[in-house]
C-alpha cells in the first residue's frame, strides 16, 4: 500500500525486527538495547525486555521462543513472558552472525 498500516511509537532507533510466525505480533531490538514486543492487531506495546540486546528473532514455525544476541551471549526467552530461559556463551563472531541463524 501507499500508506502506513500501523505506526508504533515509543522506541528509539530499531536495530532488528521480526514478525511472529503465526500471530499478528512483531518484536524489535532497539538502539537502547531493549526488546519491544508489539501487537500489530491492537497497535500497542505488549512487553519490554531490558538486557543489552542487539539482535532478536522469533522461533520459526511456533514462535514460542525468542533468540536474542546480547554481548557475547545468545539468550533464549519465553516469547509470552519475555523471561530468559537459557543463556549460551558464544564468541563475538558467532554472536554477530546470529541474525542469519534459525533455531
Amino acid at each position: 500500500p501507499g500508506h502506513s498500516l500501523r505506526t508504533f511509537t515509543g522506541s528509539t532507533a530499531v536495530m532488528s525486527i521480526d514478525f511472529h510466525p503465526s500471530k499478528d505480533d512483531l518484536i524489535c531490538s532497539c538502539d537502547n538495547k531493549e526488546i519491544r514486543y508489539w501487537s500489530i492487531e491492537k497497535g500497542s506495546l505488549v512487553g519490554v525486555y531490558k538486557g543489552g540486546v542487539t539482535l532478536v528473532r522469533f522461533q520459526p514455525g511456533l514462535g514460542k521462543l525468542l533468540a536474542a544476541a546480547a554481548n557475547n551471549q545468545i539468550l533464549i526467552l519465553d516469547a509470552e513472558t519475555l523471561r530468559c530461559k537459557f543463556k549460551l556463551q558464544v564468541s563475538i563472531e558467532y554472536s554477530f552472525a546470529f541474525a542469519f541463524v534459525y533455531l
